[in-house]
């Protein structure tokens, strides 16, 4: 059975997928403007205007353009960029790297710190830590990612200048990588705790009431082994379900933090594109995010069923 639903959400994943590819090809070329004009300059001549329109492949019935990508997606190639004259491809995995350490150190990070609060703050919900746990969660969901990067931004900009606030460091050199990634990963990570401590809080009350917790009480079993054992691992399947569709979430708002941290990134490559109407980057980019967001709610979906077969649904 779970084998079963496993090939169901997977099938139904392609789908999804292949119509955000058919729905972007579409909507990027009605609401992009003119590329070529933007890339030549509205001085260009008709001459140089048809000239690239051919070498982009523009000048083709739309039908012609659409079953080209998609053809060309079958085989890798998801175009060139119009204003780097490169294999989009190519942009993307120069830059993955950096999106890819900055969300899932984001949501370790959002995960180290969000469950032992959550547990802490059902444990000790009437008590005066419980409540500041509690306010500070609520302080930090209310709180926009961009006002949290700003914020970080200045503060380590100029009141204590002790950690690079630009740029994503050298692959190669990872102690300064891991430099630039710190304040990006605060700027998302805080903001995904709080998110997650809210979640861990309202669920471990529900376990601290269930008759199984009274019972392993009930047959002295210490406290901690009840708590971990018994009350966390209840948990575990909606703490990856929530965790998941925070770093599918995340993955979206990427943008704005690469952006005020000047990031290397998909984020701010996408921002590029949108700003130089380069819709084969802009499409591919918006793709890329769609695989990486759908591919994060599969694997969420599998990891919860494979944890409890119960959760299965059509």
């Amino acid at each position: 059975m779970t084998a079963a639903y496993i090939l169901r959400r997977f099938v139904s994943s392609i789908v999804v997928l292949f119509t955000v590819v058919t729905l972007v090809f579409f909507a990027v070329r009605v609401l992009s403007g003119d590329p070529v004009t933007a890339m030549l300059g509205d001085h260009a001549t008709a001459q140089a205007v048809q000239s690239m329109r051919t070498r982009l492949g523009l000048d083709n019935p739309m039908y012609v353009q659409y079953f080209g990508y998609l053809f060309g997606l079958l085989h890798g190639d998801a175009g060139r960029s119009i204003s780097g004259d490169i294999p989009v491809i190519q942009s993307f995995i120069e830059v993955f790297p950096f999106t890819l350490a900055l969300a899932l150190g984001s949501i370790v990070f959002g995960l180290l710190l969000s469950i032992p609060l959550g547990v802490l703050a059902a444990i000790k919900r009437s008590s005066l830590l419980g409540s500041s746990i509690t306010l500070l969660s609520f302080v930090g969901v209310s709180i926009p990612s961009f006002v949290m990067a700003v914020t970080l931004l200045l503060l380590f900009g100029s009141l204590v200048p002790i950690l690079p606030v630009m740029g994503g460091g050298d692959l190669s050199n990872i102690p300064d990588f891991l430099r630039h990634l710190i304040l990006p990963v605060l700027s998302k990570g805080l903001i995904t705790a709080a998110v997650l401590a809210r979640l861990v809080r309202a669920k471990f009350l529900v376990v601290l009431g269930e008759d199984y917790m009274k019972t392993a009480a009930a047959k002295g079993l210490s406290r901690s082994r009840i708590l971990l054992k018994h009350g966390l691992k209840a948990v575990l399947a909606e703490i990856s379900t929530m965790a998941g569709i925070e770093l599918a979430a995340m993955l979206g708002g990427l943008v704005l933090t690469e952006v005020v941290f000047t990031r290397p990134g998909l984020g701010k490559l996408l921002y590029t594109a949108v700003i130089e109407r380069d819709y084969f980057t802009l499409q591919g980019g918006i793709l890329v995010f769609c695989i990486l967001v759908i591919g994060v709610n599969f694997l969420a979906d599998v990891v919860c069923v494979m944890v409890d077969p119960r959760l299965q649904y059509d």
